[in-house]
């Protein structure tokens, strides 16, 4: 069984992390990787603009947020849209084409972007700290999904939208600036919003795109909960 005391310190200190990242404290190379990771992930949404599936989502997200604070930006037409509709029409876009960040752990950069990228404009966030909620984000889910992923896709889920959403929620809480305790709570919160099945692989159907967009958006509400 795990030590609970244990698993606490552990969500406390990636938590921590998280929280205190601050620009000018990430190597170089790091830094580099988190510009690269967004332009790229912006990159490919462009590209995605055209894709099937998307005018079905965006439909979507138009009948579940009417009305809803113009907070963030839909890639696919520059619309202002509401925060949790813009996470989830994008994280669904980047991930479309099948072209993002791959690790054992998951695609987790498809969540991770989208949501960093709608919680900043939400908040006002600089740039820095835009790419700073990117680095948390990957950072701590990747950290996590790394000791279970092997486990989890064995037993028939998909890594992207639960480590996903996990990444989401941290890189909302750093850009919103929220401390250590808070951004525990997000974590703990989107541990439990985290899902998404690996059936699609058989039965050769879409909703691989939607893990993306629901694994950001859940990592938004997650952070707003905290």
């Amino acid at each position: 069984m795990p030590d609970s005391a244990e698993d606490k310190r552990r969500l406390a200190e990636l938590a921590s992390f998280a929280a205190g990242l601050k620009w000018p404290d990430i190597p170089a190379d790091t830094k580099a990787a988190a510009r690269a990771a967004t332009l790229y992930g912006l990159a490919v949404g462009t590209a995605s603009a055209e894709a099937p599936l998307m005018p079905q989502v965006d439909k979507a997200v138009e009948a579940l947020e009417p009305g809803a604070a113009p907070q963030a930006t839909r890639f696919m037409d520059g619309e202002r849209i509401g925060v949790q509709g813009a996470a989830l029409s994008n994280g669904a876009l980047v991930h479309v084409r099948m072209q993002e960040d791959a690790h054992p752990a998951g695609h987790v950069g498809v969540a991770v972007i989208p949501a960093a990228i709608a919680a900043a404009e939400q908040a006002g966030a600089s740039g820095a700290d835009l790419l700073c909620a990117v680095t948390a984000g990957f950072e701590v889910s990747l950290r996590i999904g790394r000791d279970h992923a092997a486990s989890l896709s064995g037993r028939g889920f998909r890594t992207t939208p639960i480590y996903g959403a996990m990444g989401a929620a941290v890189a909302a809480a750093r850009a919103h600036g929220m401390d250590g305790d808070a951004t525990a709570r997000a974590i703990s919160l989107s541990a439990n919003m985290g899902s998404g099945l690996r059936e699609f692989q058989e039965a050769g159907t879409f909703e691989y795109a939607l893990h993306a967009g629901c694994g950001a958006r859940d990592g938004l509400v997650a952070a707003a909960l905290a």
